[in-house]
């Protein structure tokens, strides 16, 4: 469904934690999201580079969506940047095992 989508509403932010932005996010989405989101580095980096937005309260959240559905610029750069984001840190799961050298060599991870 993300692929058809202009903005990513993830759910969690107001409850124990955010879900996970990335599956919105490599679709070139901004995400908004409640303010429940610190254990999740991904969430804090897109933040800054506003390619994602924390929302505090129903109005921040109407603001921000209608925002970004009114403001084709501002969505284009927020979209951007959540792509670009995703590209540059793929392949997370070869950089963590290449760290763990007793696991690298018995499961065989191709570089």
């Amino acid at each position: 469904i993300y692929g058809y989508a202009t903005i990513a509403w993830i759910g969690g932010g107001f409850g124990k934690g955010i879900h996970n932005i990335l599956e919105a996010a490599v679709y070139g989405l901004p995400v908004i999201f409640g303010p429940n989101y610190k254990k999740f580095k991904e969430a804090s980096d897109l933040i800054s580079l506003n390619g994602a937005f924390c929302v505090n309260n129903i109005q921040e959240a109407s603001d921000k969506i209608s925002e970004l559905i009114n403001n084709d610029t501002k969505r284009s750069q927020s979209s951007s940047v959540a792509a670009e984001y995703v590209k540059e840190n793929a392949g997370a799961t070869v950089k963590i095992f290449s760290l763990l050298p007793e696991l690298n060599g018995k499961n065989k991870i191709r570089t």
